[in-house]
């Protein structure tokens, strides 16, 4: 049954043979644009097949015009080919979040096997829900992603329902970043932009209904069936994450990230600002998340091992087999932080890649990813 970006699943049951598509599927509405929406490169649709989503549209792309064209036939082949289907049981679905920011080919080129990596693992009994936070360059960059013929995505078929769906919040930035200032006394520092804090406002931009959330940089591959991180999550605590306490793999409970977290920041800053005459200081995200891990535990709860495999944390001293079965005999993602530096993707120039201690192990798993072919 039939998938789309930035547009919601059909609520009719799969084929008997159990598989859909995510074909990218755009409401006819789309084509009714309002001079003002155009104007503001921003489309909101109406309530499609029971959700409202996003939508970046340049009327100047001729690409996206031809594309627009091509997938409202396919929407149209694809729900007459599943008419006789009947209105399903309500499914659980999991959710997955990426936070986007800028448009540089290797960060995009990153996402794109991060993303890929989560469609092949999409879970055996969920929905699944992809959402993608971005700023306004990232936005407009990932269409070549979403809507070209080199992904083919409307052509991906999977168990259950996957949306894939996209939200610009360019608008919010300003708001947030004074946010981050005033209730933790960040001084902000080239080395972390906003983007990098787009994950602690998700509560702002997810949709009510979402309770939970499985956050991901766009350097971690998922290694297996999101089935299995899903029937960890907590919903007691505000969020969690591995021993090593690294904020590129999080599972975020989304109401109660909303009423505590930033009141809880708030807390801890008015304490230090107390005890201490300068006030304001660099914290990146994940020095927030540390914040209320240490002064709150309570409301933090911890994944399994499988779930924290991050190189910053020394797992790039694993460099052997013997080595990585023994501290990592199970391992869910791996999460490659960043490139070294590099502005190219982590999936391409980390060492976990390009060096050939990793070839049995690490660099197999990374490497799979990076190359396996679009065409579903």
């Amino acid at each position: 049954m039939p998938v789309s970006v930035d547009v919601a699943n059909s609520n009719t049951q799969s084929p008997a043979r159990g598989s859909r598509y995510i074909a990218i599927l755009i409401s006819s509405s789309v084509l009714f644009l309002t001079a003002t929406q155009i104007i503001h490169g921003l489309y909101i649709s109406p309530d499609f097949l029971g959700t409202s989503q996003f939508f970046p549209y340049d009327p100047k792309e001729k690409l996206l015009q031809e594309r627009l064209k091509d997938l409202e036939q396919s929407q149209s082949t694809l729900m007459q080919s599943t008419e006789h289907l009947d209105v399903p049981f309500a499914r659980e679905c999991v959710h997955v979040m990426f936070a986007l920011s800028g448009n540089h080919s290797g960060f995009l080129s990153e996402f794109a096997i991060s993303l890929k990596s989560v469609l092949l693992n999409a879970p055996l009994d969920s929905n699944m829900t992809i959402h993608i936070v971005a700023d306004n360059a990232a936005h407009i960059g990932i269409w070549p992603i979403l809507f070209s013929n080199q992904t083919q995505l409307f052509t991906f078929t999977s168990r259950n329902q996957i949306s894939i769906k996209t939200y610009n919040v360019e608008s919010k930035i300003n708001g947030w970043r004074n946010m981050v200032k005033d209730s933790a006394g960040v001084v902000f520092e080239s080395v972390h932009t906003i983007g990098a804090y787009f994950r602690l406002f998700a509560h702002e931009v997810l949709p009510k209904s979402t309770n939970h959330v499985i956050y991901m940089d766009s350097d971690v591959a998922v290694l297996v069936n999101l089935q299995e991180i899903w029937s960890y999550r907590n919903c007691s605590t505000i969020f969690q994450w591995g021993k090593t306490r690294c904020s590129g793999f999080l599972m975020m409970n989304v109401p109660i990230f909303r009423e505590k977290f930033w009141n809880l920041i708030r807390k801890i800053n008015d304490r230090y600002a107390l005890s201490n005459s300068s006030l304001n200081y660099f914290k990146d995200d994940q020095m927030l998340l540390r914040e209320v891990y240490d002064k709150y535990p309570d409301y933090v709860s911890i994944l399994p091992d499988a779930w924290d495999t991050h190189f910053s944390e020394g797992v790039w001293r694993w460099n052997n087999e013997e080595l990585v079965l023994k501290n990592r005999p199970e391992a869910g993602v791996i999460h490659l932080n960043g490139g070294g530096g590099s502005k190219e993707s982590a999936f391409e120039v980390h060492a976990v890649v390009t060096d050939q201690n990793f070839d049995k192990t690490w660099g197999i798993v990374s490497r799979y990813y990076a190359t396996y072919n679009w065409a579903w």
